[in-house]
């Protein structure tokens, strides 16, 4: 299944539409659970770093608690406000870190004490997990309320700028000639649901594994990269604007197939000739790609196409 590109503002629209909540950042904040839903700090943290490598993206860590009428309303911003939305969609895995939780003691170690800094509190680290900066919120304010242009400049400054799609793609062809395999160039954007299936398809260690013995990935944002979406047209033959794509090349970046089918392009291979276009492209250019490592794909795509997935969530 695919999304099909339209125009940027509609992208930006379906985000906050995926993000939005019932209960308006200008009223009174929700204080339904929202933090003690979260997971240990520590193993969010594990994930969100898995997938901010991948992204080439940063990690916030929202510090708050349930009682605190200051963390809803900020947490209703990050939901309801389509600037701060598509920001942290685009450029942020997000991590909720529940200071009340006796699990995450050792972990709240390593930053402010809650009661000193006051809540929430903002933390940024790399695809790394180094730390970049810790924000108190006081100053994010503007009256009885989060500033959209405060917080939204803040997330702006501590984003991590992607390289250029030509400079990963040279690079991961430098890497697949090294190495004796093929190039697996795939095309995603923050706004689509199915990229953001196939991202996390990607992420399973098993699949990770099958298909890195005979491919090397490179995961290229058609809305950060500055030249991603003109890449993405010199690898297509076809007027089909449909996201995920992927394409096979080799360390000497000649174009061998992509992800275009008989029907057209498979995206995230959910329909059975889906699932077989994108296995057995696979299979024609790399003999890593057996009966049983097929088998195995083809599992983990069903077992994906089942799991819901949203943005900048688990």
């Amino acid at each position: 299944m695919k999304t099909t590109i339209l125009n940027p503002l509609i992208g930006i629209a379906a985000i906050a539409a995926c993000l939005s909540v019932t209960n308006l950042y200008a009223q009174q904040p929700s204080l339904l659970p929202v933090y003690a839903k979260a997971e240990p700090a520590a193993v969010a943290v594990d994930k969100a770093t898995s997938k901010a490598r991948q992204r080439n993206k940063n990690i916030l860590l929202v510090f708050g608690a349930d009682w605190c009428p200051w963390c809803h309303k900020l947490h209703n911003l990050f939901q309801a406000d389509t600037a701060v939305a598509q920001t942290l969609a685009r450029d942020y895995e997000v991590v909720l870190v529940n200071t009340d939780d006796p699990k995450n003691a050792r972990f709240l170690s390593d930053y402010p004490n809650p009661k000193k800094i006051g809540q929430p509190f903002l933390a940024v680290l790399n695809s790394d997990g180094k730390k970049l900066t810790v924000q108190e919120t006081g100053a994010l304010e503007e009256g009885d309320h989060h500033s959209s242009e405060k917080v939204n400049a803040f997330l702006m400054k501590f984003a991590q700028q992607p390289p250029s799609a030509q400079d990963m793609l040279s690079k991961a062809a430098a890497k697949a000639k090294s190495e004796n395999k093929m190039v697996l160039p795939y095309f995603v954007a923050p706004w689509c649901p199915w990229c953001h299936k196939f991202d996390d398809f990607l992420l399973v260690k098993q699949v990770a594994q099958a298909i890195e013995a005979g491919y090397v990935p490179v995961r290229i944002d058609i809305e950060r990269s500055p030249d991603g979406k003109q890449l993405m047209a010199q690898l297509r033959q076809s007027n089909e604007q449909s996201i995920p794509y992927f394409a096979v090349l080799t360390p000497n970046k000649t174009r061998l197939s992509d992800s275009v089918g008989e029907s057209g392009n498979v995206g995230f291979p959910v329909e059975p000739q889906e699932v077989a276009h994108f296995i057995q492209t696979l299979q024609k250019h790399s003999a890593k790609i057996d009966t049983e490592t097929a088998q195995l794909l083809r599992e983990q795509l069903k077992k994906a196409a089942q799991t819901g997935a949203t943005h900048n969530e688990s």
